[in-house]
Protein backbone atom coordinates (compact mmCIF):
# COMPACT_ATOMS: atom_id res chain seq x y z
CA UNK A 1 0.00 0.00 0.00
CA UNK A 2 2.19 2.41 0.50
CA UNK A 3 4.32 2.77 -2.72
CA UNK A 4 0.63 3.12 -4.10
CA UNK A 5 1.23 6.59 -2.26
CA UNK A 6 4.65 7.01 -3.01
CA UNK A 7 3.53 6.85 -6.25
CA UNK A 8 0.26 9.30 -5.73
CA UNK A 9 2.11 11.99 -4.09
CA UNK A 10 5.16 11.62 -6.64
CA UNK A 11 2.03 11.70 -9.63
CA UNK A 12 0.63 14.94 -7.90
CA UNK A 13 3.95 16.96 -7.55
CA UNK A 14 4.75 16.01 -11.78
CA UNK A 15 0.56 17.47 -12.10
CA UNK A 16 2.07 20.79 -9.59
CA UNK A 17 4.99 21.70 -11.84
CA UNK A 18 3.22 21.21 -14.88
CA UNK A 19 1.79 24.49 -13.83
CA UNK A 20 -1.98 22.64 -12.91
CA UNK A 21 -4.01 23.05 -9.71
CA UNK A 22 -2.87 20.45 -7.04
CA UNK A 23 -5.91 19.99 -4.33
CA UNK A 24 -4.80 18.11 -1.13
CA UNK A 25 -8.16 17.25 0.21
CA UNK A 26 -8.91 15.47 3.95
CA UNK A 27 -6.68 12.21 4.16
CA UNK A 28 -3.20 13.18 5.64
CA UNK A 29 -0.96 13.01 3.00
CA UNK A 30 2.58 13.97 3.53
CA UNK A 31 4.58 14.51 0.56
CA UNK A 32 7.97 16.98 0.03
CA UNK A 33 8.21 18.86 -3.20
CA UNK A 34 7.65 22.19 -4.76
CA UNK A 35 4.50 23.49 -5.92
CA UNK A 36 4.70 25.41 -9.09
CA UNK A 37 1.39 26.58 -9.35
CA UNK A 38 -2.09 26.99 -6.99
CA UNK A 39 -1.61 25.34 -3.77
CA UNK A 40 -5.93 25.14 -2.30
CA UNK A 41 -6.10 23.83 1.26
CA UNK A 42 -9.76 23.55 2.19
CA UNK A 43 -9.17 21.71 5.68
CA UNK A 44 -6.76 22.52 8.42
CA UNK A 45 -3.20 22.51 7.27
CA UNK A 46 -0.06 21.67 9.84
CA UNK A 47 3.62 22.36 8.35
CA UNK A 48 6.12 21.62 10.90
CA UNK A 49 8.84 22.29 8.67
CA UNK A 50 10.53 25.34 7.74
CA UNK A 51 8.05 27.09 4.54
CA UNK A 52 9.51 28.95 1.93
CA UNK A 53 6.87 31.39 -0.27
CA UNK A 54 8.92 33.06 -2.92
CA UNK A 55 6.30 34.43 -5.00
CA UNK A 56 3.22 37.34 -3.86
CA UNK A 57 1.27 36.02 -0.93
CA UNK A 58 -2.34 36.79 0.50
CA UNK A 59 -3.65 35.56 4.11
CA UNK A 60 -6.99 35.44 3.82
CA UNK A 61 -10.39 36.80 2.03
CA UNK A 62 -11.32 38.94 4.47
CA UNK A 63 -14.20 36.68 6.25
CA UNK A 64 -11.73 35.11 9.14
CA UNK A 65 -9.48 36.03 11.74
CA UNK A 66 -6.09 35.39 11.60
CA UNK A 67 -3.49 34.74 14.45
CA UNK A 68 0.38 34.26 14.58
CA UNK A 69 1.98 32.75 17.39
CA UNK A 70 5.77 32.25 17.51
CA UNK A 71 8.23 31.68 19.91
CA UNK A 72 9.71 35.26 20.03
CA UNK A 73 6.56 37.70 18.67
CA UNK A 74 3.05 37.35 18.20
CA UNK A 75 -0.38 38.98 16.40
CA UNK A 76 -4.04 37.94 18.15
CA UNK A 77 -6.57 37.44 16.06
CA UNK A 78 -8.28 40.81 17.19
CA UNK A 79 -4.87 42.26 16.01
CA UNK A 80 -3.22 43.13 18.97
CA UNK A 81 0.87 42.46 18.45
CA UNK A 82 3.35 42.32 21.11
CA UNK A 83 7.21 41.16 20.89
CA UNK A 84 8.09 42.62 18.35
CA UNK A 85 11.27 44.72 17.40
CA UNK A 86 12.71 47.32 15.09
CA UNK A 87 9.63 48.49 12.69
CA UNK A 88 11.21 49.83 8.82
CA UNK A 89 8.27 51.53 6.83
CA UNK A 90 8.99 52.40 3.65
CA UNK A 91 5.74 54.63 3.23
CA UNK A 92 3.81 56.67 6.08
CA UNK A 93 2.94 54.73 9.09
CA UNK A 94 -1.00 55.47 9.78
CA UNK A 95 -2.58 54.87 12.72
CA UNK A 96 -6.39 55.34 12.03
CA UNK A 97 -9.68 53.82 13.27
CA UNK A 98 -11.96 55.37 10.81
CA UNK A 99 -13.54 57.37 13.67
CA UNK A 100 -13.44 59.70 16.04
CA UNK A 101 -10.24 60.57 17.32
CA UNK A 102 -7.35 58.29 15.97
CA UNK A 103 -6.02 55.60 18.14
CA UNK A 104 -3.37 56.47 20.91
CA UNK A 105 0.29 55.33 20.36
CA UNK A 106 1.89 54.92 24.07
CA UNK A 107 5.41 53.96 25.09
CA UNK A 108 5.93 52.16 28.58
CA UNK A 109 9.40 51.20 29.76
CA UNK A 110 10.98 48.95 32.70
CA UNK A 111 8.76 50.93 35.74
CA UNK A 112 5.56 50.88 33.36
CA UNK A 113 5.73 54.96 33.29
CA UNK A 114 4.53 55.78 29.55
CA UNK A 115 4.50 58.30 26.80
CA UNK A 116 1.18 58.56 25.61
CA UNK A 117 0.90 60.65 21.79
CA UNK A 118 -2.99 61.39 21.26
CA UNK A 119 -5.12 62.77 18.47
CA UNK A 120 -8.80 63.92 18.95
CA UNK A 121 -10.95 64.74 16.23
CA UNK A 122 -10.10 68.01 15.00
CA UNK A 123 -8.11 69.19 17.80
CA UNK A 124 -4.20 69.24 18.68
CA UNK A 125 -1.17 65.67 18.85
CA UNK A 126 -0.92 65.85 23.09
CA UNK A 127 1.99 63.87 24.56
CA UNK A 128 1.55 62.55 28.17
CA UNK A 129 3.28 61.73 30.52
CA UNK A 130 3.91 61.13 34.12
CA UNK A 131 4.55 64.51 36.25
CA UNK A 132 8.42 63.73 36.41
CA UNK A 133 9.37 63.05 32.93
CA UNK A 134 8.31 64.69 29.64
CA UNK A 135 9.75 65.83 26.00
CA UNK A 136 13.48 66.10 26.44
CA UNK A 137 15.67 67.36 22.32
CA UNK A 138 19.14 66.32 23.85
CA UNK A 139 21.11 68.00 20.39
CA UNK A 140 18.27 68.84 18.17
CA UNK A 141 16.50 71.79 17.34
CA UNK A 142 12.71 72.70 18.20
CA UNK A 143 11.26 74.71 15.75
CA UNK A 144 7.70 76.14 15.29
CA UNK A 145 6.19 77.73 11.62
CA UNK A 146 8.06 78.03 8.65
CA UNK A 147 9.88 81.24 8.62
CA UNK A 148 14.25 82.03 9.04
CA UNK A 149 15.55 82.34 12.25
CA UNK A 150 18.12 85.23 12.48
CA UNK A 151 20.51 82.82 13.81
CA UNK A 152 21.38 79.48 12.94
CA UNK A 153 19.86 76.37 15.18
CA UNK A 154 23.14 74.29 15.88
CA UNK A 155 21.91 72.12 18.45
CA UNK A 156 19.29 72.93 21.46
CA UNK A 157 17.71 76.10 19.97
CA UNK A 158 13.89 77.14 19.61
CA UNK A 159 12.41 78.98 17.24
CA UNK A 160 8.81 80.42 17.06
CA UNK A 161 7.21 82.04 13.78
CA UNK A 162 4.34 83.39 15.59
CA UNK A 163 3.37 84.40 19.13
CA UNK A 164 4.92 82.40 21.88
CA UNK A 165 3.12 82.68 24.95
CA UNK A 166 4.24 81.48 28.40
CA UNK A 167 1.66 81.41 31.40
CA UNK A 168 3.81 80.88 34.37
CA UNK A 169 7.40 81.58 35.26
CA UNK A 170 10.21 81.82 32.42
CA UNK A 171 13.95 81.68 33.89
CA UNK A 172 16.27 82.89 31.21
CA UNK A 173 19.78 82.09 32.03
CA UNK A 174 21.53 83.73 29.20
CA UNK A 175 21.41 87.25 27.40
CA UNK A 176 17.59 88.23 26.57
CA UNK A 177 17.58 90.30 23.37
CA UNK A 178 14.50 91.63 22.20
CA UNK A 179 14.68 92.71 17.98
CA UNK A 180 10.78 94.26 18.31
CA UNK A 181 8.39 95.36 21.24
CA UNK A 182 8.37 93.03 24.39
CA UNK A 183 4.64 93.54 25.82
CA UNK A 184 4.58 92.31 29.49
CA UNK A 185 1.08 91.13 30.65
CA UNK A 186 -2.52 89.88 28.11
CA UNK A 187 -4.51 93.12 28.69
CA UNK A 188 -6.45 91.31 32.03
CA UNK A 189 -6.42 93.23 35.27
CA UNK A 190 -4.04 92.97 37.78
CA UNK A 191 -0.19 93.84 38.23
CA UNK A 192 2.22 92.36 36.03
CA UNK A 193 6.09 92.06 37.88
CA UNK A 194 9.37 91.57 35.95
CA UNK A 195 11.72 90.44 38.47
CA UNK A 196 15.17 90.47 38.66
CA UNK A 197 16.89 88.63 41.49
CA UNK A 198 20.54 88.57 41.68
CA UNK A 199 22.61 87.03 44.61
CA UNK A 200 23.37 90.39 46.33
CA UNK A 201 20.62 92.59 45.44
CA UNK A 202 16.82 92.28 43.40
CA UNK A 203 14.92 94.67 41.68
CA UNK A 204 11.28 94.93 40.07
CA UNK A 205 9.37 96.68 37.77
CA UNK A 206 5.80 96.63 38.31
CA UNK A 207 2.53 97.77 35.73
CA UNK A 208 -0.18 99.04 37.76
CA UNK A 209 -2.99 101.35 37.22
CA UNK A 210 -1.13 103.32 34.17
CA UNK A 211 2.00 103.80 36.73
CA UNK A 212 5.17 102.18 36.41
CA UNK A 213 6.79 101.11 39.28
CA UNK A 214 10.81 100.01 39.88
CA UNK A 215 11.68 99.29 43.18
CA UNK A 216 15.51 99.08 43.32
CA UNK A 217 18.12 101.30 42.12
CA UNK A 218 17.89 102.40 38.47
CA UNK A 219 20.63 103.31 36.54
CA UNK A 220 20.31 104.86 32.71
CA UNK A 221 23.63 105.08 31.18
CA UNK A 222 21.69 107.26 27.71
CA UNK A 223 19.03 109.57 27.56
CA UNK A 224 15.74 108.51 28.83
CA UNK A 225 12.44 109.69 27.24
CA UNK A 226 9.29 109.11 29.06
CA UNK A 227 5.78 109.62 27.10
CA UNK A 228 3.44 108.44 29.90
CA UNK A 229 3.97 107.44 33.93
CA UNK A 230 6.98 106.12 35.25
CA UNK A 231 6.65 106.33 39.15
CA UNK A 232 7.04 104.84 42.42
CA UNK A 233 4.63 107.55 43.63
CA UNK A 234 0.91 108.49 42.83
CA UNK A 235 -0.55 110.76 40.23
CA UNK A 236 -3.30 113.32 40.78
CA UNK A 237 -6.39 113.33 38.30
CA UNK A 238 -7.09 115.53 35.35
CA UNK A 239 -10.51 117.78 35.93
CA UNK A 240 -12.60 119.72 33.68
CA UNK A 241 -14.11 118.35 30.15
CA UNK A 242 -11.54 118.71 27.33
CA UNK A 243 -8.68 118.86 29.85
CA UNK A 244 -6.09 116.07 30.01
CA UNK A 245 -3.38 115.00 31.78
CA UNK A 246 0.09 113.35 30.97
CA UNK A 247 2.11 112.39 33.68
CA UNK A 248 5.80 111.51 33.69
CA UNK A 249 7.39 110.91 37.08
CA UNK A 250 10.25 109.20 38.98
CA UNK A 251 9.94 108.30 42.15
CA UNK A 252 8.19 110.90 43.82
CA UNK A 253 9.35 113.29 41.13
CA UNK A 254 6.70 114.37 38.73
CA UNK A 255 5.76 116.33 36.05
CA UNK A 256 1.79 116.98 34.89
CA UNK A 257 0.81 118.34 31.88
CA UNK A 258 -2.54 119.36 31.30
CA UNK A 259 -3.73 120.24 27.78
CA UNK A 260 -6.92 122.28 27.39
CA UNK A 261 -9.07 121.71 24.14
CA UNK A 262 -12.10 124.45 24.73
CA UNK A 263 -12.48 124.25 28.37
CA UNK A 264 -15.53 126.01 29.35
CA UNK A 265 -14.86 128.91 32.05
CA UNK A 266 -17.70 130.74 32.88
CA UNK A 267 -17.03 134.55 34.15
CA UNK A 268 -19.36 137.37 35.71
CA UNK A 269 -19.20 140.51 37.17
CA UNK A 270 -21.19 141.16 39.87
CA UNK A 271 -20.79 144.13 41.11
CA UNK A 272 -22.98 146.44 39.20
CA UNK A 273 -21.45 149.13 38.91
CA UNK A 274 -17.57 150.67 37.86
CA UNK A 275 -14.55 150.13 39.60
CA UNK A 276 -14.92 146.36 39.50
CA UNK A 277 -13.88 143.47 37.61
CA UNK A 278 -15.31 140.28 35.63
CA UNK A 279 -14.05 136.67 37.11
CA UNK A 280 -14.54 133.28 36.54
CA UNK A 281 -12.35 130.46 37.17
CA UNK A 282 -12.04 126.29 36.47
CA UNK A 283 -10.53 123.53 37.94
CA UNK A 284 -8.05 121.87 35.95
CA UNK A 285 -6.77 119.18 38.50
CA UNK A 286 -6.70 116.90 41.92
CA UNK A 287 -3.44 116.55 43.32
CA UNK A 288 -2.78 113.29 45.47
CA UNK A 289 -3.42 113.94 49.37
CA UNK A 290 -0.59 114.91 50.87
CA UNK A 291 2.11 117.38 51.03
CA UNK A 292 3.78 118.84 47.68
CA UNK A 293 7.03 121.04 47.16
CA UNK A 294 6.51 123.00 43.82
CA UNK A 295 9.49 123.62 41.92
CA UNK A 296 7.75 125.26 38.19
CA UNK A 297 4.71 125.99 36.75
CA UNK A 298 4.46 126.85 32.95
CA UNK A 299 1.57 128.14 31.16
CA UNK A 300 0.95 128.73 27.75
CA UNK A 301 -2.68 129.60 27.08
CA UNK A 302 -2.65 129.88 23.20
CA UNK A 303 -6.74 131.23 22.89
CA UNK A 304 -9.24 132.59 25.44
CA UNK A 305 -11.93 133.25 23.12
CA UNK A 306 -15.35 134.86 24.65
CA UNK A 307 -18.14 133.07 23.46
CA UNK A 308 -20.87 136.01 24.12
CA UNK A 309 -21.64 139.42 23.81
CA UNK A 310 -20.30 140.69 27.47
CA UNK A 311 -16.51 140.90 26.23
CA UNK A 312 -15.26 143.57 24.11
CA UNK A 313 -13.39 142.54 21.18
CA UNK A 314 -10.41 143.79 22.39
CA UNK A 315 -10.75 143.29 26.10
CA UNK A 316 -7.71 142.97 28.53
CA UNK A 317 -7.23 141.12 31.66
CA UNK A 318 -5.27 138.71 33.96
CA UNK A 319 -4.80 135.19 34.46
CA UNK A 320 -3.21 133.17 37.50
CA UNK A 321 -3.03 129.37 38.53
CA UNK A 322 -4.10 128.64 42.04
CA UNK A 323 -5.12 126.13 44.58
CA UNK A 324 -7.80 128.08 45.05
CA UNK A 325 -10.86 129.63 42.83
CA UNK A 326 -11.40 132.90 42.45
CA UNK A 327 -14.15 134.42 43.77
CA UNK A 328 -13.95 138.26 43.58
CA UNK A 329 -11.41 139.11 41.49
CA UNK A 330 -8.88 139.83 43.83
CA UNK A 331 -6.62 137.44 42.51
CA UNK A 332 -4.42 137.12 45.54
CA UNK A 333 -3.78 134.32 48.60
CA UNK A 334 -4.16 130.64 47.29
CA UNK A 335 -5.64 131.85 44.43
CA UNK A 336 -1.80 132.94 43.09
CA UNK A 337 -0.52 130.06 44.68
CA UNK A 338 0.99 128.26 41.97
CA UNK A 339 1.52 131.11 39.38
CA UNK A 340 1.21 134.70 40.03
CA UNK A 341 -1.22 136.93 38.49
CA UNK A 342 0.08 137.74 34.64
CA UNK A 343 -1.94 140.12 31.96
CA UNK A 344 -3.24 138.57 28.75
CA UNK A 345 -2.30 139.33 25.86
CA UNK A 346 -4.69 141.78 24.60
CA UNK A 347 -7.57 140.35 22.68
CA UNK A 348 -8.44 140.28 18.74
CA UNK A 349 -12.08 139.60 17.92
CA UNK A 350 -12.63 139.06 21.54
CA UNK A 351 -9.74 136.15 21.61
CA UNK A 352 -6.89 136.17 23.36
CA UNK A 353 -4.11 134.33 21.81
CA UNK A 354 -0.83 132.99 23.15
CA UNK A 355 -0.96 134.20 26.75
CA UNK A 356 2.13 133.00 28.36
CA UNK A 357 3.78 133.01 32.10
CA UNK A 358 6.43 131.38 33.94
CA UNK A 359 5.84 130.89 37.82
CA UNK A 360 8.69 132.56 39.99
CA UNK A 361 10.33 131.65 43.52
CA UNK A 362 7.52 132.81 44.80
CA UNK A 363 5.80 130.23 43.71
CA UNK A 364 7.98 127.55 44.50
CA UNK A 365 7.31 126.33 47.86
CA UNK A 366 5.74 123.50 50.06
CA UNK A 367 1.86 122.96 49.59
CA UNK A 368 0.08 121.15 52.41
CA UNK A 369 -2.30 118.82 51.60
CA UNK A 370 -1.91 116.68 54.09
CA UNK A 371 -5.61 115.27 55.16
CA UNK A 372 -7.19 117.41 52.53
CA UNK A 373 -5.69 117.04 48.67
CA UNK A 374 -4.90 120.34 47.15
CA UNK A 375 -6.77 121.17 43.30
CA UNK A 376 -5.17 123.33 41.11
CA UNK A 377 -7.30 125.91 39.41
CA UNK A 378 -6.96 128.41 36.21
CA UNK A 379 -7.73 131.87 37.82
CA UNK A 380 -9.31 134.30 35.45
CA UNK A 381 -10.26 138.35 35.38
CA UNK A 382 -11.20 140.88 33.02
CA UNK A 383 -10.99 144.13 32.86
CA UNK A 384 -14.18 146.28 33.87
CA UNK A 385 -13.98 148.79 31.33
CA UNK A 386 -14.05 145.43 28.50
CA UNK A 387 -17.61 143.38 30.50
CA UNK A 388 -20.56 144.37 30.95
CA UNK A 389 -22.22 145.02 34.33
CA UNK A 390 -24.15 142.19 36.02
CA UNK A 391 -23.78 139.86 32.85
CA UNK A 392 -22.24 136.57 32.62
CA UNK A 393 -19.76 134.92 29.80
CA UNK A 394 -18.53 131.16 28.84
CA UNK A 395 -14.67 132.03 27.72
CA UNK A 396 -13.62 128.91 25.72
CA UNK A 397 -9.78 128.16 26.70
CA UNK A 398 -7.09 126.21 24.89
CA UNK A 399 -3.60 125.82 25.68
CA UNK A 400 -1.36 123.71 28.53
CA UNK A 401 0.05 124.27 32.29
CA UNK A 402 2.86 122.03 32.59
CA UNK A 403 3.42 121.80 36.50
CA UNK A 404 6.65 120.15 38.37
CA UNK A 405 6.40 118.72 41.92
CA UNK A 406 7.78 116.52 44.50
CA UNK A 407 5.24 114.15 46.70
CA UNK A 408 6.68 114.84 49.96
CA UNK A 409 4.32 112.32 51.25
CA UNK A 410 1.66 112.52 53.85
CA UNK A 411 0.64 112.04 57.13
Amino acid sequence: MRKYFIALAALLLVVGAAGQEVNFQKGGISATGTVAGNLTVSGTATITGTTTLNGQVACGDGGDTAAVNSSDWDISATGVCTGFGAITADGALTLDDGSGASPDFAMTDETNESATFSKVDAGFLTVTTVAGDGVQITTGNLKVGNGVPTGAQNGEDFYCEGTAEFDSTVAVEGLLTAKADLTVGDNAAGNKVLAFDEDTADATVTWSGAVLTVAGATTFSNAVTLSSTVSTGGAGTAAAAGNVATENAMGTFHTTLLTMTNVAMSAVDTDGGAGGVAYGNVKLYDFPEGALYIISTVVNLTSILSAGTATAAAWDGDFAIGTAADANGALAGAEVSLLASTATIQAVAQDAINSDAVSTSTEHAVQDGTGTAKDLYLNLIIDDVDFTDGLTETFQVDGTVQITWIAMGDI
